[in-house]
This record gives C-alpha cells, structure tokens and sequence, in this order.
C-alpha cells in the first residue's frame, strides 16, 4: 500500500514538473510573438517613413523622378510578402501554444486526476473555452480588434492596395523595375489569400481548446463537474499540499 502511494506520488510529482515545463514554454512562445510583432511594426514602419521622404522630396507622380515611377516603389510589393512571413511566424506560435494547452486539457489533466482524485484541476483551459463562447454576445463585431494578427492583416492590406494601385492606375509604374514590382504583387496577393486561410483555420482549432470529450465517470454528468474519476484499483490519494497556477494562454 504504501509502495503504491509512494509510486502514485512520484507520478503525480512528475505530470506536475511537465505542466510547469509546458507553463514556460508556452510564456516563451508569447515573448516570441510580441517580438515578432514589435519587429514588424520597426520594420514596416520604416520602410513606409522612406517611401513617404523619397515622395516629399520627388513628388508621388508626373515626372520620371517621381515615387510611382521610381524603382523604389519595389519595395511596396516586396513588403507584402515580408509580411506574410511574420505572419506566418505569428500563426506557428499559435498553433504551438494550441496543441500545448490541448495536451494539458486532454492528456496531462486526465493523468493528474488519476492520481489525485476528482476536484478542480487544471480546469484553467475549460474556463478559458466556457469564456470564449460568450464573447461574441458581450463584444460582438469589436471582438476582432483584439486578435493579434489583426493589425499584420491591416498592414497587409494596406500595401496590397496600394500595390494594386499603381499596378492598375499608373502607367509605366516602378520604372525599368516594373515586371520585378509585378510578379512580387501577384505573389504576394497569392500569399495573402494563403494565410488568411491558415488564421482563419487556426481560429477555428483555438475555439476548441478546453471543450474536448473527456471521459467521465458512469452516470457522472461532465457539465456538473468536468472532472475525471480516479483510476479503477488506485488507492486513496495523499493531499497535496501546494496549489499551481493555471498555465498563461496567448489566446485568452
């Protein structure tokens, strides 16, 4: 008996150096992002401040000199795929983060209740599901201002239009460079319509984290408690004596 105490005890001790493990690298995914997002906005911000100096010494059109016919303007449709790129990056993050908070609910969770016994445990992750679902009534269509990718796609579509712009409207566009400004636009318009598919997707995969089936036991209704029952044979679990925080989400 109390070699099989001793054995649940040190499982339970290991699931929980896991959880912790998983904690720290899904806060060093978040870092990642708001460091990918900071350098998107130093980036294309100075890319937009040069475009913006070079037209208010040249002129925007009319003369050959002018931005629209300069082969600068080059840099408009290089910068679109610039920022599918960092989107890109952005997106991997989330994923990433996903399938760690979904191995916690599903995986990890059940493992700890085993040994634990049922109670509130790591229910961090169902919360966050349960709150999810209500958002669009509270916020309705302001919800999509508080999605991080959101200001790369404004950016995007920002030079996207422009891009198009001059391609459509301005004859004889970035000059001797108009066929490298060309098939940069179509290539980064292509990618756009590419990651708007994989955000649209990864949202979809982020709604279902924490409202995964979980077992339960009979006649045991998971609304009312969410949690599992110890395993069959498993005897009577030790209290434990520390508490854990729930592990940061970047897609609270």
């Amino acid at each position: 008996m109390a070699e099989s105490e001793t054995t649940a005890a040190r499982r339970t001790s290991v699931l929980l150096e896991e959880y912790k493990e998983l904690g720290a690298e899904i806060r060093a995914r978040i870092d990642l992002q708001h460091r990918n997002m900071n350098v998107l906005v130093v980036l294309v911000t100075a890319v937009t401040g040069y475009l913006v100096k070079y037209a208010s010494d040249h002129g925007l059109g009319g003369t050959a000199s002018s931005l629209a016919h300069s082969e600068l303007v080059v840099l408009i449709s290089l910068t679109t795929l610039v920022i599918n790129v960092f989107l890109w990056r952005h997106l991997d993050h989330d994923v990433n983060v996903i399938d760690k908070a979904a191995y916690v609910n599903t995986v990890l969770r059940p493992a700890l209740l085993q040994h634990a016994g049922p109670g509130p445990l790591l229910g961090f992750e169902r919360f966050l599901h349960e709150r999810r679902a209500a958002r669009p009534r509270r916020w309705g269509p302001f919800l999509v201002f508080g999605k991080e990718d959101v200001p790369m796609f404004v950016l995007l579509i920002m030079y996207l239009l422009a891009g198009w712009y001059l391609r459509l409207h301005v004859p004889q566009h970035a000059g001797e460079a108009r066929a490298v400004f060309d098939a940069l636009l179509y290539v980064g318009s292509a990618l756009t319509v590419i990651s708007l598919a994989m955000a649209i997707a990864v949202g979809r995969e982020y709604a279902t984290v924490g409202g995964e089936e979980l077992p339960v036991a009979p006649g045991e209704s998971p609304e009312a408690t969410g949690e599992l029952p110890p395993a069959a044979g498993d005897p009577p679990p030790e209290p434990q004596p520390a508490e854990f925080d729930a592990p940061p989400s970047a897609l609270s």
